[in-house]
């Protein structure tokens, strides 16, 4: 995402989710919260040298890392904390209110995103399957179905 004047300059906001259950990663996950995001973070400044061609272009490259359970890396959770105070600026709403409003969105939107993934990864699977198999189908695919079908009028 492109911001023509970020905190004083134009500056790109480059989104990932990361998985901190892949199996390179899971024992460092389970010792220490955020280092999967903090290390994708570091990984996406690296890659292609994107932050040095962006800088030579006069741009700052912000990685907005996440996890798939929701937690944002160090960068994002700054670009947001500066977000919501500018939310709650506008529309006279405590600092606090405007951040869990915003993380809120980011959450769903995320959830969204994880229930396309696993379905677009299981409708090949699915296909294949009988009416019957489809039909015992579980209360948690169900409510991934759900959540992936987009609001009306939204």
């Amino acid at each position: 995402m492109f911001l023509p004047a970020w905190q004083g300059g134009p500056t790109a906001l480059d989104f990932a989710v990361t998985n901190p259950l892949q199996a390179a990663v899971r024992q460092e996950a389970a010792a220490s919260v955020l280092v999967v995001a903090v290390s994708y973070e570091t990984a996406k400044l690296a890659d292609r040298d994107t932050a040095d061609s962006c800088a030579t272009h006069g741009l700052r490259l912000v990685p907005m890392v996440v996890e798939i359970f929701g937690v944002w890396g160090p960068s994002a959770k700054q670009v947001f904390k500066t977000l919501a105070r500018a939310i709650a600026e506008r529309s006279g709403i405590p600092d606090r209110v405007a951040t869990c409003q915003l993380y809120q969105a980011m959450g769903v939107r995320l959830q969204r995103a994880n229930a396309r993934a696993i379905l677009s990864h299981t409708a090949a699977s699915a296909a294949s399957c009988s009416s019957r198999a489809l039909a015992t189908t579980s209360r948690t695919e169900g409510a991934l179905l759900l959540c992936a079908v987009p609001a009306v009028g939204g």
